[in-house]
């Protein structure tokens, strides 16, 4: 499958002739994980109000990183947290299974949060995602 070269929260990429950029190997992997992780399921919120998916097309698709934004994070919600990272990151095609990624942790001022994620491909490259939350 061919994929844009479009990182989060980024615009379109072209190449020297004008065409679009595709993005392959590493960068291929890194987009198709991040858009995992932070896209959100259809949930139902704490206050009872269910949101829809932000991928229409499935539902239940998505580690929904966003929900936690602004949210006090204790132990057990890191340790959930930690879970759906590593669920959406085994789910690529792409990963190798027989390495567990590890997801890393670490906090700044108030609410600020840097995410690591360091992941093995199955075609052998590694790599390291970091995704900051405030």
């Amino acid at each position: 499958m061919s994929v844009l070269y479009l990182d989060w929260g980024g615009d379109f990429q072209l190449t020297q002739n004008g065409s679009l950029l595709m993005a392959s190997g590493w960068d291929e992997a890194r987009q198709l994980t991040v858009r995992a992780i932070l896209t959100n399921p259809a949930t139902t919120l704490p206050s009872g109000r269910k949101t829809p998916p932000d991928y229409i097309f499935d539902g239940s698709y998505g580690g929904g990183l966003g929900l936690y934004v602004g949210q006090d994070m204790t132990n057990k919600q890191l340790n959930q947290l930690e879970r759906v990272i590593s669920q959406q990151v085994l789910s690529q095609t792409f990963v190798d299974p027989a390495y567990a990624p590890q997801v890393n942790f670490q906090t700044y001022g108030v609410h600020g949060m840097l995410i690591t994620i360091n992941m093995n491909l199955v075609s052998n490259q590694t790599g390291t995602i970091s995704l900051q939350v405030s």
